[in-house]
């Protein structure tokens, strides 16, 4: 994806199975490519929700068999919260980061501001 490429995974696996050489005991490694996946929201592909329950009920010796994990959480539905109609712009009011810098380079912004008088609107 475009946060983590795959060939980053592959690098991961390779580190993974130099660490099991030679050791009978040591758990298998798994991965897995979700076609047209991003880094986030992976949860709404039914067959990752499969794979990743199975392979928990497996590893961790869940109260379920892996393939009972996998197809129930196959069959759950899962879908992303959909965004709220309020922006969060609390960040925005915040002085401070970026924004506060590049307010600074604006004409005009580093001069003193004129008093004013407590009997005018000004």
């Amino acid at each position: 994806d475009v946060v983590v490429p795959a060939t980053h995974m592959a690098r991961l696996e390779a580190a993974a199975r130099a660490t099991r050489l030679g050791d009978p005991a040591a758990a298998p490694v798994e991965t897995l490519v979700v076609a047209g996946g991003q880094h986030s929201w992976l949860y709404e592909d039914a067959g990752y929700r499969h794979a990743v329950a199975a392979f928990l009920a497996r590893s961790l010796g869940g109260p379920l068999p892996a393939a009972a994990a996998g197809e129930i959480a196959a069959a759950t539905a899962a879908e992303r919260i959909p965004d709220g109609e309020a922006r969060f712009a609390a960040v925005d009011e915040t002085p401070g980061g970026f924004r506060t810098l590049a307010q600074v380079a604006l004409p005009g912004a580093t001069k003193t501001p004129a008093t004013t008088d407590p009997g005018t609107d000004r």
